[in-house]
């Protein structure tokens, strides 16, 4: 099952200028990270673009899972972060952090009580 939600979200990204970054786990929902505007950018914004997959997430997710999707631009640092034993691509600042941020109040929005 993980497996395929990482396909589709994966082929979503693409899709519309994305590029998955990151899955991860938190409080029991299956966290994803994707970035826009990376090398080579598309003419579109990056802004529209991730508009257009967060409404491609929403449709396809509609159908079996809760979704929290937030959205934030601004400038950040993009690259290879580590040691030549072991490095791997980050996207670190406060756009990011205002993001994660957005999708867990989405998500707590979105909850019924118990």
């Amino acid at each position: 099952r993980l497996h395929e939600l990482c396909r589709v979200l994966q082929t979503i990204a693409y899709h519309n200028g994305g590029e998955l970054l990151e899955l991860y786990t938190l409080h029991t929902c299956l966290n994803a990270i994707v970035v826009f505007g990376l090398p080579p950018a598309r003419e579109r914004p990056h802004h529209l673009l991730a508009l257009s997959c967060a409404r491609d997430v929403v449709a396809c997710a509609a159908r079996s899972e809760r979704v929290g999707i937030g959205i934030a631009t601004g400038v950040s640092f993009t690259g290879a972060v580590g040691s030549p034993l072991r490095n791997e691509f980050a996207v670190l600042g406060q756009p990011r952090l205002a993001a994660v941020a957005l999708a867990e109040s989405a998500l707590r929005a979105g909850q019924k009580a118990a």
